[in-house]
């Protein structure tokens, strides 16, 4: 695990939604910005250090004085608090949360667990969600509510060897995506009333699909990206794009700049159904070269 400084950027106009490292996606409206684009400043806040080596993954403000931080920490320490050896804590890492109220941040408590809190959404300050990235697989996926007084685990119709890399929100609904590994393909799991179901996608002729991120504008609007990928040398790849309509979902023809060029994204926001940024990196076919991206959604194009 890599060691960092924990600094969360506070700017002067609020950008709701913004992932600092990780793969996260939010739905939350856009304040309109106080300052001139050339001359807004970031302020660095020193966030209080969870353990020895520690990392945030997602954030989502809600308001200045409602931001919630996820990501993870090695041994060591949560707050003051030592951690009896043989816990959970002493693995390479666990999840952390903690919110931000305007003045300070506060460790949150929530089940303990591997992995990182690499995804946050929810638009009420009543209802949010947490998914907790496994990549290596050697713990299970998970996903936590906060019902306005508490984190919780929220119980998942899942078996071993599934990855969850993404979550949005809206309203009473909430969206998790991600990757089931053997076979490999795409994984939509859908919260609607009391519990999550597994959706059905449509078949997709590609090499090991997989979903990194999705955003949902309105609770029958959600999109979900990811890429497929050919496991040889040299081998061919490209972005994925799912859309729901409100019944069912469907596969959407990627952008295309030229036939030699692909995209893949990483990280997504949705402002509203005709306000959808994505973000993530494009190269050419069969080279290592990668360049930044960034793509926009007007509700036509």
């Amino acid at each position: 695990m890599r060691r960092v400084i924990l600094i969360v950027l506070v700017g002067v106009g609020v950008v709701a939604g913004v992932r600092l490292a990780g793969r996260s996606t939010s739905t939350v409206a856009a304040p309109t910005p106080t300052c001139p684009v050339t001359s807004c400043v970031w302020n660095a806040v020193g966030a209080p250090q969870p353990g020895k080596v520690a990392q945030f993954d997602s954030v989502l403000a809600l308001s200045p004085t409602d931001v919630w931080i996820g990501g993870m920490a090695g041994a060591g320490q949560i707050g003051p608090t030592p951690i009896p050896e043989g816990t959970v804590a002493f693995a390479p890492n666990y999840a952390v949360l903690e919110h931000w109220n305007g003045q300070r941040y506060q460790l949150a408590q929530i089940p303990p667990m591997q992995g990182s809190i690499g995804g946050l959404a929810g638009t009420t300050t009543a209802s949010l969600w947490a998914v907790v990235a496994n990549t290596d697989q050697s713990f299970p996926a998970k996903v936590l509510h906060w019902d306005g007084h508490q984190w919780a685990d929220s119980p998942l119709p899942l078996r071993a060897g599934v990855v969850l890399t993404g979550i949005a929100a809206r309203g009473s609904d909430a969206w998790a995506v991600g990757t089931v590994k053997h076979p490999r393909g795409p994984l939509i799991l859908r919260f609607h009333g009391s519990h999550w179901r597994i959706q059905a996608i449509p078949k997709l002729a590609v090499a090991n699909p997989e979903l990194s991120a999705i955003v949902s504008p309105t609770v029958s609007d959600a999109w979900a990206f990811g890429d497929w990928h050919q496991l040889v040398q040299d081998g061919h790849e490209g972005m994925l794009l799912l859309h729901w309509n409100g019944t069912h979902w469907s596969r959407q023809p990627p952008p295309t700049v030229s036939p030699d060029r692909t995209f893949l994204i990483s990280s997504a926001v949705a402002i509203n159904p005709r306000d959808i940024w994505a973000v993530g990196t494009q190269g050419h076919r069969g080279h290592d070269d990668a360049l930044p991206l960034a793509l926009h959604w007007n509700g036509h194009t």
